[in-house]
């Protein structure tokens, strides 16, 4: 027997308006506490995101070695290590793609083994391209369900046996399942021990923006980061440098409340707009205008003003999360 539910659909009765501070971006976040995690001295991190994906970050930086300490609520200082690791125990990454990534390319440049688990649905999620960059440097990486037969892709859970030091710098992946993959050998290559010269080799990368803040936090950080050609990277070994940073509202987020004045009638405004940023997010700004709502700017505040509502056409591949609101400004344009 199936059991049928039903959902009133919110609506309103009349033009919204408001102001919404917007939480730190996510994608930011964890960049952020890797690189912090990994530096030369202590660093002091504002505005970081409280969700369940930073919460594992940290727990899978902690198990590595790194030290934090909420100083108070998105205030985070860490503590520089002395010396990372290998985990003890396995690490849990949950379904959060940027610690299932990111954190086994960490491992690899720490002597011995290290073991990631997730959440069911993670066996779902694609490991291809980090696991071939991670052999390719030196790395032993297993995967339970490919060993066990059941899947011809990389998974987790994973286990990474990282050598004493790590080959290279040359390494060729196909990042086109995603552009995680990418950012987390970049954020690793500092700790490499001739850095990274990496390319992509394969169909085109989806989310670009997301690696090239990858890139714009590590040079913020001292690290000599070079793009001679559009799918290649070239990070240089060397110290990653402690610095007191704060992270950026998360410009997705924002999309929705900015969506809402867009589809009522009124005037939404969001606080700390960066003025310049490699989030993807920030093209919505862009869209809204196209679809025919007033966008204005006053120093880091956006206002949004709903206008007529109109259909666009609009390539979202380097920023797929925004589908979701664009789709449902479309039903209503």
């Amino acid at each position: 027997m199936t059991t049928q539910t039903t959902w009133a659909v919110p609506r309103a009765p009349h033009e919204l308006t408001g102001r919404v501070v917007v939480p730190g971006s996510k994608s930011q976040t964890n960049r952020a506490l890797l690189l912090a995690a990994t530096s030369n001295s202590d660093s002091v991190l504002d505005g970081v995101l409280h969700c369940r994906d930073s919460e594992l970050m940290m727990a899978g930086l902690q198990a590595l070695g790194a030290r934090f300490r909420v100083q108070t609520p998105g205030r985070v200082l860490v503590r520089a290590p002395r010396l990372l690791h290998h985990g003890m125990h396995p690490i849990e990454c949950g379904l959060a793609g940027t610690v299932m990534r990111f954190l086994p390319a960490l491992a690899a440049t720490v002597a011995g083994r290290t073991q990631f688990v997730g959440d069911e649905a993670a066996a779902r999620r694609p490991m291809d391209g980090l696991v071939t960059g991670l052999r390719q440097l030196g790395a032993r990486c297993t995967y339970e369900p490919h060993d066990a037969g059941h899947s011809p892709h990389a998974t987790l859970p994973l286990t990474v046996d990282a050598p004493a030091r790590l080959g290279g710098p040359v390494v060729e992946i196909d990042s086109a399942q995603s552009s995680q993959f990418v950012s987390a050998l970049l954020l690793a290559a500092p700790r490499c021990t001739h850095g990274i010269d990496l390319r992509h080799t394969g169909a085109a990368l989806p989310s670009r923006p997301h690696i090239d803040m990858t890139c714009t936090m590590l040079a913020r950080r001292g690290v000599r980061v070079e793009q001679p050609e559009p799918c290649r990277w070239v990070v240089h070994p060397g110290p990653v440098q402690g610095r007191d940073e704060t992270i950026e509202p998360d410009l997705t987020n924002a999309a929705v409340f900015l969506a809402v004045a867009m589809v009522t009638g009124g005037s939404v405004e969001v606080p700390g707009w960066p003025r310049v940023t490699d989030q993807p997010g920030t093209i919505f700004l862009d869209l809204a205008t196209r679809m025919g709502a007033i966008v204005n700017r006053c120093g880091d505040v956006v206002r949004v003003t709903g206008g007529e509502l109109h259909g666009i056409d609009v390539d979202l591949h380097a920023a797929s999360e925004l589908t979701p609101v664009v789709a449902a400004l479309g039903l209503l344009a």
